[in-house]
């Protein structure tokens, strides 16, 4: 996939959003493998401080967390304006299955009061959290 992002992204002076609009219109979003449901209890263990579901990341989650994310970054260029490609996956330790994975294109802010350019600008959702988790009435 990266092999393919950076194909599209040569040339000279490309056009960033463009690329990155395409980009994130191939393969941005979330996609679930498996839907999770929770019961109350278990949700409790992935509140975050805003109330809403966080899995933690998988060097920060505490031992025997039953899921964790894990997350790569790739810049695809380094220049000005920064492009980079993220991904991030939610993982079931029990058993290291790959529940969802959110993939993610960005131009970052270039000089001035520019907001970047990135999936979101397309309305394609980054909840993964939210997609991959149910919660169940029972407790």
């Amino acid at each position: 996939m990266v092999v393919l992002a950076a194909s599209l992204l040569g040339g000279c002076s490309p056009d960033w959003d463009a690329k990155v609009k395409e980009l994130c219109q191939k393969e941005g979003g979330v996609t679930v493998y498996e839907r999770v449901r929770l019961s109350k209890d278990e949700a409790r263990h992935l509140t975050g401080p805003a109330g809403g579901l966080v899995v933690p990341r998988k060097d920060a989650a505490a031992a025997g967390h039953p899921y964790v994310s894990e997350n790569k970054r790739v810049v695809l260029n380094d220049g000005n304006p920064k492009v980079f490609r993220s991904e991030t996956v939610i993982v079931r330790t029990s058993d290291g299955k790959v529940l969802s994975r959110f993939v993610h294109y960005a131009r970052v802010a270039r000089i001035g009061f520019d907001s970047g350019y990135t999936c979101r600008n397309l309305g394609i959702p980054g909840d993964i959290e939210r997609q991959t988790f149910e919660l169940t009435q029972s407790q």
